[in-house]
């Protein structure tokens, strides 16, 4: 999301043009901006589209089974398997 301003704006708004801000962080400001001089305020929003493709969110993680498959590969112990219990004798 950024702000559009038309020519009239004010320079807190022109100084803010051309960034983005992204929505789920919560840091897009308030429009009027703080310190806006200008009578009317003209600016607005503009919802920019999401740089992530398809391709990006498949591509992100390895799916759990190959994951589960790749780990004792790497000669990794996989502590998930042994069974203990809580007692001091259990973990001698």
């Amino acid at each position: 999301m950024s702000i559009v301003c038309t020519q009239d704006a004010c320079n807190a708004a022109q100084q803010m043009a051309g960034r983005a801000f992204l929505e789920a962080e919560g840091s897009t400001p308030v429009l009027p901006l703080q310190g806006c001089d200008v009578a009317r305020c003209q600016c607005r929003y503009a919802h920019s589209d999401d740089r992530r493709t398809a391709s990006d969110d498949n591509d992100r993680r390895l799916p759990a089974s190959l994951q589960s498959e790749l780990y004792p590969a790497s000669e990794n112990i996989d502590r998930r398997q042994r069974r203990r219990g809580r007692r001091r004798s259990d973990l001698t």
